[in-house]
């Protein structure tokens, strides 16, 4: 976005003591450096990795040439908030020690029943997530500027949040075009953010350093939204609904109740984008609890088998249809077959997707490029670790592998599973569970499943489903074993069996139809690494060094 701007940076917190109770992730470390970019007195509490989140702050802060004043502490306790007189009365030799804490702000991972927490709001003391913190300067920086403020999409849901947020911000990149009073054109500018793509303290960073943008399209997790104090979307997509975190939250309907927040500040000017089946659920919440007193206007997404004369004309024309095609402004657009993306999941997905982009060039004047727009779609190959195709091992009949490591739920699981309607599948799942129960994969109408649950849940997961198969033979359920490794390569070793099965049968139909190895975990990587993106790239390596195996062995 260019634009005349003042070049001196706004000090809108000058003098402010501001405590962030851990700062070892990028988000902490973002808004920690924004504070004291604006004027802020930093104090950093953190009682799990002190000296790690101590270098990084120092590091962040030299990058940018930046000397704030900043106390690390290595402890969370209630009695770092003390009051002023205790400051004032205190020996000279302690008075360092002590603050008038003017705002805290906590990381969305952080347990809200904190010690701390409770008393710095015994204390009226402002508590702000970090999501807020950055939302919330970020406005005053471009207000300051006098820069229109961004355009906010919010995007929630239990599954496929960082796909569409990932898609839509390429889809207004590239096919979104600002027509002004000179009849020059320029291209919207938007970045993925929040829980994915940057923090919004990073964007708010970007802002100081004189780099704006048209929309933000920001992400948000259950945690980020359960403490949401001001975060404000003109558009917000609910993508789904299921069952996840059950670690934290003592039911479904308090789980729902956080993702809901995503509209706790939304009014009649606003858009919500929702899935069909929640409507009801929705409205019903609304009025019992008198959460909206001016709700925002609903968008629906029907499943393919309903439909809804309230619906938006756009889906109504994709319900009518054959279901091949991505269809646009009520014409076909792209046959599905033609994306990189697979899974009717992520056809709902880009529904979203496109929902949300012709609603947000309402806001502009803007023109809509079709051609740009079809050939993204098709160009868009998703992220990493999200039904990731990762290679072929080419025997007599072909292995097929996919890397779904950011699969964490159930039913994430099961989106996987029946992205491959005619392939053998051969399943491993496992992890450190969040509560989430694996039953429903017992009675699945996928007849060529075998099931080789792994990791700290491992047992559990074999236990749950066979508790519900009673009998039935289908999924295929196998031992549990105790790491990601041991459960691929029993996985592959029941690949090449049931290959060589099937050449002796000579069922040439099957022969046609590839074998799928797929890591769709179902839960969380903490209990052997340290993100899901770790336990991706292991499995990656696990595929490479056997196909290159295989590849020795045939030469």
């Amino acid at each position: 976005m260019e634009t005349q701007v003042n070049k001196q940076k706004p000090l809108l917190l000058e003098n402010k003591n501001i405590l962030f109770c851990g700062a070892n992730g990028r988000s902490g470390l973002e808004a920690a450096h924004l504070a004291a970019s604006l004027g802020a007195n930093v104090i950093v509490s953190d009682i799990y990795t002190p000296s790690k989140s101590k270098d990084k702050l120092s590091k962040r802060f030299s990058k940018n040439n930046a000397k704030p004043f900043l106390d690390f502490r290595h402890r969370q306790d209630p009695a770092i908030l003390e009051p002023k007189n205790r400051a004032k009365n205190s020996s000279s030799a302690s008075k360092s020690s002590y603050y008038p804490i003017d705002v805290i702000v906590i990381p969305p991972g952080l347990d809200p029943k904190l010690e701390i927490i409770d008393e710095a709001r015994t204390r009226k003391i402002p508590v702000l997530s970090e999501n807020d913190f950055g939302f919330e300067n970020l406005i005053k920086i471009y207000t300051s500027q006098k820069i229109k403020p961004p355009i906010i999409i919010g995007v929630t849901g239990t599954d496929g949040k960082s796909t569409s947020t990932a898609l839509l911000s390429e889809l207004i990149n590239t096919t979104l075009s600002l027509n002004s009073d000179d009849k020059n054109t320029r291209s919207l500018s938007a970045i993925p953010c929040g829980n994915f793509g940057c923090p919004l303290s990073e964007v708010a960073n970007m802002a100081l350093a004189l780099d704006f943008y048209d929309v933000l399209v920001v992400e948000l997790s259950s945690f980020q939204l359960e403490s949401l104090s001001s975060f404000k979307a003109q558009i917000a997509l609910f993508l789904n609904l299921a069952s996840d975190h059950m670690d934290r939250y003592t039911s479904l309907d308090e789980y729902f109740l956080a993702k809901l927040n995503i509209c706790k500040y939304q009014d009649q000017e606003d858009i919500l984008i929702i899935e069909e089946s929640l409507r009801n659920n929705i409205n019903a919440i609304w009025e019992k609890e008198a959460l909206k007193k001016s709700r925002p206007r609903i968008i629906s997404i029907n499943p393919p088998t309903q439909r809804d004369k309230d619906t938006h004309n756009y889906q109504d024309n994709q319900n009518k249809q054959d279901d091949k095609f991505i269809y646009w402004r009520d014409k076909p657009l792209v046959p599905f077959k033609d994306l990189k993306l697979i899974g009717s999941h992520n056809k709902k997905n880009i529904q979203f997707a496109l929902l949300a982009l012709k609603e947000l060039s309402s806001y502009f004047d803007s023109t809509i490029n079709e051609k740009a727009l079809q050939e993204k779609l098709i160009s868009f190959s998703g992220l990493p670790h999200r039904l990731e195709f990762i290679s072929e091992l080419k025997l007599e009949h072909n292995i097929k592998f996919y890397n779904d490591s950011k699969s964490s739920t159930v039913q994430a699981v099961l989106a996987a599973i029946n992205s491959f309607e005619s392939s053998r599948i051969f399943l491993l799942c496992g992890g450190k569970n969040k509560g989430d129960n694996f039953s429903p994969l017992a009675r699945l109408t996928h007849a060529k499943l075998d099931i080789f649950p792994f990791g700290e849940s491992g047992l559990e997961i074999h236990q749950q489903i066979k508790k519900n198969q009673e009998g039935y033979l289908v999924p295929m359920l196998h031992s549990s074993t105790t790491d990601l490794e041991k459960a691929f390569v029993l996985a592959l070793l029941s690949a090449k069996n049931h290959i060589r099965s099937l050449n002796k049968k000579d069922k040439s139909q099957e022969l046609n139809n590839s074998c799928i190895v797929l890591l769709s975990p179902g839960c969380t990587s903490f209990d052997a690494y340290q993100n899901y993106m770790e336990r991706g790239e292991h499995f990656k390596k696990l595929v490479a060094k056997k196909i290159e195996m295989e590849l020795k062995h045939k030469l």
